[in-house]
């Protein structure tokens, strides 16, 4: 652990001359202080019995090792699931430096609510003992929400219900479910999340249900009706690691497939190329993602950057020639949030922003949607859906009161301001398609109260568009009122 040079360096001074007993001890002192001021506490030097005849000293390291953790208040979650970290933070040989920072991770799990440890000296030179009492956090949690977060071509006052529950069968897993529905839709998401190693390797699975029918006029007169579904898969692992920086990366496979009727059940795609009686689209997607996250004392900021592939496989909808609407595709997904305290009272500013671009005319279910309240506000859930666009915002959180971390009771002032702008690629039937753009500004507030949690918001809209229909998110309305039962 400590390089070879450094051990001559620490033992030039004594070289070349006759050594006392305290001449030794001190050499013995300074190469095991090297040790632990490199933080292996339980490492060190001894001068084993030996002869001097031929003027040679031999100091023998030790390195010191984690030789036990015995946990506490671990309840259903297997011990391996802790120990197995802990014993990789450690390190060989034991370093407390690698020790406290894995220790600074775990508070982290969202199976962990407090960890107490106590570092013991073990039976032999060299051998420690960590004794840890564990405090779990709660394993699951129930909620119901009132929104108007849904298009309002579908309606839009929605009602959800949903929870999650974690490590139900003792290995750490996350299980989540919601239904929702409104006047013209209802559907469902479930999904599971398994850490496989030690080294936080987790796989996942998300499958999704959504039944929708046009529900505005004059688009009800149309009687069009359409189902998606959704599977997705993957793999995610953690690149670096540390208290304040966090490195991700992952693989998913999802295949999306979208149903659509008119006209009393007549099938039809709503697609580009796509004749009468063809009524399903399916895009078989490969993604590979990236996402950094660094937390100091007073911000947090997060990048995720998405590749995603159109794949040729399992009945996706490929048109071919390039200037139609295909399951063949790529595009580039980009996502990212600055927050950042401002004042004592925490007050803080909020920049978040979100793009995709790609060379190919997508399927209407990989476009990206611009319009709403977590893009644009001020304007409707998706007003826009094309093949490329962007939005982004800037906000400033300002507590009327209860601002502090962990409040129970908090009310927050929200200025804002949102712009964001989406185009398609040229196709058959559009060689030169136009980019449409909305800005808004607006005010609006985020009250919490235990177990209840309220946001309201409403903007101007700046751009001059012309709503479809009338609902409140076309005044510039949008809310939701939560509820949390534990």
């Amino acid at each position: 652990v400590i390089s070879d040079e450094d051990l001559q360096k620490i033992a030039q001074p004594f070289l070349g001359r006759p050594l006392t007993a305290r001449d030794l001890e001190e050499l013995r002192g300074r190469v095991t202080a090297a040790y632990v001021d490199a933080g292996y506490i339980n490492s060190g030097a001894v001068i084993p019995s030996q002869s001097a005849a031929k003027g040679e000293l031999q100091l023998k390291i030790v390195e010191g090792t984690l030789t036990e953790v015995r946990l506490e208040g671990m309840g259903w979650l297997r011990e391996g699931y802790l120990r197995d970290r802990i014993i990789i933070g450690a390190g060989s040989p034991l370093n407390l430096k690698s020790l406290q920072e894995k220790y600074l991770l775990l508070l982290n799990d969202p199976l962990i609510e407090r960890l107490n440890g106590s570092l013991l000296p073990g039976a032999h030179p060299g051998e420690s003992v960590l004794t840890v009492k564990v405090s779990r956090a709660r394993p699951y949690q129930l909620y119901a929400n009132g929104d108007n977060y849904t298009a309002p071509i579908v309606g839009s006052y929605t009602g959800r219900i949903g929870g999650w529950v974690d490590n139900l069968t003792g290995f750490g897993e996350h299980i989540d479910a919601e239904f929702m529905g409104s006047e013209g839709a209802f559907g469902g998401t479930t999904g599971i999340d398994i850490p496989l190693t030690a080294y936080d390797t987790h796989a996942s699975f998300r499958y999704s249900n959504t039944k929708s029918s046009l529900i505005e006029k004059p688009s009800d007169k149309l009687d069009i009706k359409s189902t998606i579904i959704g599977y997705e898969g993957g793999i995610s692992q953690p690149l670096y690691r540390t208290p304040g920086i966090d490195v991700m990366a992952g693989v998913n496979f999802a295949v999306r497939q979208s149903n659509s009727t008119f006209l009393g059940g007549e099938p039809y795609a709503f697609t580009e190329g796509l004749p009468f009686g063809v009524g399903t689209t399916q895009a078989t997607v490969f993604r590979a993602w990236q996402q950094l996250t660094t937390q100091g004392s007073n911000n947090t900021f997060v990048l995720r950057s998405t590749f995603n592939k159109g794949l040729n496989a399992l009945g996706a909808t490929i048109q071919k020639g390039g200037l139609l609407p295909s399951g063949e595709f790529f595009s580039w997904l980009g996502q990212t949030q600055y927050i950042h305290r401002v004042m004592d009272n925490g007050a803080q500013v909020v920049i978040k922003g979100a793009v995709q671009v790609t060379n190919d005319p997508l399927l209407p279910i990989e476009r990206f949607a611009v319009g709403g309240v977590r893009s644009v506000r001020g304007y409707r859930e998706n007003y826009y859906v094309r093949d490329n666009g962007f939005s982004s915002g800037l906000e400033f959180r300002y507590p009327l009161f209860g601002g502090e971390s962990g409040s129970k009771h908090s009310l927050f002032l929200i200025p804002f301001m949102d712009y964001g702008g989406a185009w398609n690629n040229p196709t058959q039937a559009d060689a030169k398609p136009k980019q449409d753009y909305l800005h808004s500004v607006g005010i609006g507030f985020n009250w919490h109260y235990s177990h209840v949690n309220t946001e309201f918001f409403w903007a101007h809209d700046i751009a001059n568009v012309q709503a479809p229909g009338r609902d409140i998110q076309d005044d510039g309305i949008h809310f939701k009122v939560s509820f949390l039962a534990f």
